[in-house]
């Protein structure tokens, strides 16, 4: 069943004087097994709304039913909600407390009340899916690895709840290009072989083109795009407008169209505009 998203909206109220709506009037489906990327500038709302899909925020107006339960309406089922959608916060890291890699990450498939051997192979799954080493890693403290590596057993804690449906709230911020890889990586892969939902909140254009199928634009609150990312792509200036910018090859493309060099204006990813510029050169007869 998909998640549905109806007339939700959120108003944050400050002592109760002030009051800030950060989500207005958003209306969504998120089928099973899409990659979905949500992106927008700071304070555009994103992260307001994926928190309203695991019932961390319940809506002030509207609804989010998750699998045919409505997270307001059904407040003593939100602990189910909660399995079924795993929450990757930014910066996880600074969430880790157990004394070894094995303990944190086992820490969530335990209170799910799963034996031991459940919660073992649990851990080992999770920690193979973000190509952390059993041997290795297990027995270390989470303290004394890099950043990267805090990060990924961070995301294997949520992993290892198998939930159906994953969200990340920017997931690589903060890393050195070699852990934003190493990210990137491990999450396409846990989507193609899980065959599971992905939503990731990002701000990132080149590393999102790499991963997802659909884009949700946000703006002030308001969903403003809801497309497959060559027809978001396509809008340079719109997203301009909006704060947001476009990948490094979507921005080549627009410059080589600007002097002349026929370039498919829907190409999005390096190694496509690669791709078409080397036949292009074989064509002229350069290559």
């Amino acid at each position: 069943m998909p998640i549905e998203i109806k007339n939700l909206v959120h108003t944050y109220s400050y002592n109760g004087l002030t009051e800030t709506k950060a989500i207005k009037r958003a209306n969504l489906t998120i089928n099973e097994g899409e990659f979905i990327g949500i992106i927008g500038h700071t304070g555009s709302g994103k992260t307001t709304f994926v928190q309203h899909l695991n019932g961390l925020l319940l809506p002030t107006e509207g609804n989010v039913i998750i699998d045919g339960v409505d997270t307001k309406e059904n407040k003593d089922n939100l602990k189910n909600i909660r399995k079924s959608v795993g929450l990757v916060f930014q910066y996880p890291e600074t969430q880790l407390f157990e004394e070894s890699v094995y303990k944190d990450i086992a820490f969530g498939p335990k209170n799910l009340g799963l034996n031991k051997d459940e919660v073992d192979e649990r851990v080992r799954d999770a920690m193979f899916m973000v190509d952390l080493d059993f041997d290795e890693y297990s027995n270390r403290s989470p303290f004394e690895l890099s950043g990267g590596q805090m990060r990924r057993v961070a995301i294997a804690g949520v992993i290892a709840m198998n939930p159906k449906y994953l969200v990340l709230d920017e997931p690589t911020a903060g890393l050195d290009p070699y852990g934003r890889e190493k990210i990137i990586n491990m999450i396409r892969e846990y989507h193609i072989n899980g065959n599971r939902t992905i939503i990731m909140v990002t701000h990132n254009m080149d590393e999102i083109s790499k991963l997802a199928s659909r884009l949700i634009i946000f703006n002030q609150g308001e969903i403003v795009e809801d497309d497959i990312p060559e027809n978001i792509f396509i809008k340079q200036e719109k997203l301009n407008e909006i704060g947001l910018d476009v990948p490094q090859a979507s921005q080549l493309v627009h410059k080589l169209n600007s002097v002349g060099i026929n370039i498919p204006k829907n190409i999005y990813r390096i190694d496509d505009l690669q791709n078409h510029i080397i036949a292009l050169c074989k064509d002229k007869g350069v290559l």
